[in-house]
């Protein structure tokens, strides 16, 4: 039984070990700023209230506010886009609800994440801004051309 006991206690260190956040850059990955905590702990409450729970501290949201920060981490979701995400996941719930669906999702990481990804997902809509925002002829073109002066209509 010696040896079992010396290879479970080497598995549970290298687990721990391997649980433990990796530093890179002198930086743990999980490592969350003021910023993005006051972020996410901004949204949960508004989840909270919105469901008629009490709001918490933000100590006491904190376990809540590290899983959805490593969850919205994981898909590159930037702070600016919490308030919007929190709007769309409104307006899905809002949707089924007048639709009569009874499979109606509550608002959390998960319902985020798919507001942020897909084909219609905020994601996508801010890089079709993006896009149409570098590709207007009068933001990029107009000092340049001297034809057309950025109309895109050549003048004789």
């Amino acid at each position: 039984m010696g040896r079992i006991g010396a290879v479970v206690g080497q598995q549970i260190r290298k687990s721990s070990l391997s649980q433990q956040n990796s530093i890179v850059n002198g930086k743990s990955e999980n490592q969350i700023s003021p910023t993005e905590h006051a972020a996410l702990f901004t949204v949960i409450n508004k989840v909270r209230l919105l469901n008629g729970w009490t709001s918490r501290t933000a100590k006491e949201l904190d376990p809540t506010i590290r899983v959805w920060f490593e969850a919205l981490s994981g898909y590159a979701i930037p702070i600016s886009a919490y308030n919007d995400l929190y709007k769309r996941a409104l307006d899905v719930r809002q949707s089924k609800l007048q639709n009569g669906n009874k499979d109606v999702p509550q608002i959390d990481a998960t319902l985020l994440i798919a507001q942020w990804e897909g084909p219609h997902g905020l994601k996508s809509e801010l890089r079709l801004r993006e896009i149409a925002a570098g590709r207007t002829l009068t933001a990029q073109a107009a000092s340049q051309c001297t034809k057309c002066f950025g109309t895109g209509m050549e003048y004789f």
